[in-house]
């Protein structure tokens, strides 16, 4: 077994434009990607060969130089670590007696330490050479569409938009200093934040609601104590009507049934009372 090189891009010829790029199954689900080339001397420059078996690679996409390491089973229990692009051997890892390594990962490094920095250790005595982890210099630029470009070694970067827009138009990453602080002190302390604007929120709401029963309370009150004084005086006023008829007219309302009564016959019960109280 041998890993295989896989292009993301591939070379086209037309008849009108010539030769084109375009990306590998860029055309659609109608696309057919072909991992083998026609030409078997190119399908040769992109097989890796490795001595010995190997497992599952792992691969650094988005590293400058793109390296796999394979944690293959090495003879002597080493980890190859090889360039894609040239597929060369950059360096191999050796483990120590009764430990394995089973994950590897590369760090972002600027182009410019490459092949400019030092990875040996300091070697005390000569029995320290064997731990010197050997370096093989690769060139990151390889993998660079313009020539030019690739040959002085520029690398192109996109910036930001760093003045404003002519015609008043103001740029899209102005950033309003009120805004700022105000972002800047929410991230800073969100939860204090929170808590203070939500409890004074609430309080704000039941202040305006205290408020709000208060006048209604007082509405009410007044609409209950001109019912109470209108049916009051109503009453008295109805009240005084009917003694003032009934004195002109000489009787006065019985008490139990409310049926005027003569005089006569409200001092008869008291003469008959009498009486009998005597007989007894």
């Amino acid at each position: 077994m041998a890993p295989y090189q896989v292009n993301l891009f591939r070379q086209r010829t037309d008849e009108h434009a010539g030769q084109t790029t375009e990306v590998v199954g860029g055309a659609g689900a109608s696309d057919i990607i072909r991992v083998g080339d026609k030409d078997n001397s190119s399908s040769r420059k992109r097989l890796i060969s490795i001595e010995y078996a190997y497992t599952p690679t792992n691969d650094s996409p988005h590293h400058l130089s793109n390296w796999f390491a394979s944690p293959c089973r090495h003879p002597y229990g080493s980890r190859p670590l090889y360039d894609i692009a040239s597929h060369h051997l950059v360096r191999t890892i050796s483990t120590h007696k009764g430990m394995s390594i089973s994950h590897l990962a590369t760090m972002l490094k600027p182009p410019d330490l490459i092949g400019h920095i030092n990875l040996s250790l300091n070697l005390g005595s000569f029995s320290d050479a064997k731990d010197v982890i050997s370096v093989r210099p690769v060139v990151p630029f390889h993998r660079m569409k313009d020539a030019k470009a690739r040959d002085v070694h520029e690398v192109m970067m996109m910036l930001p938009v760093q003045v404003e827009i002519s015609g008043g138009i103001p740029s899209a990453y102005d950033y309003p200093e009120d805004e700022f602080q105000r972002d800047y002190a929410f991230f800073v302390h969100p939860a204090a934040n929170c808590a203070s604007e939500a409890s004074g929120a609430r309080v704000a709401e039941l202040e305006a609601e205290i408020q709000s029963l208060r006048e209604q309370l007082g509405k009410a009150k007044g609409i209950n104590d001109v019912m109470w004084e209108t049916v009051v005086q109503k009453v008295m006023a109805q009240e005084k009507q009917t003694v003032v008829a009934e004195g002109r007219k000489g009787t006065t309302p019985a008490a139990s049934t409310g049926e005027p009564m003569d005089e006569d016959d409200v001092e008869r019960p008291r003469k008959k009372g009498k009486k009998m109280e005597v007989t007894k």
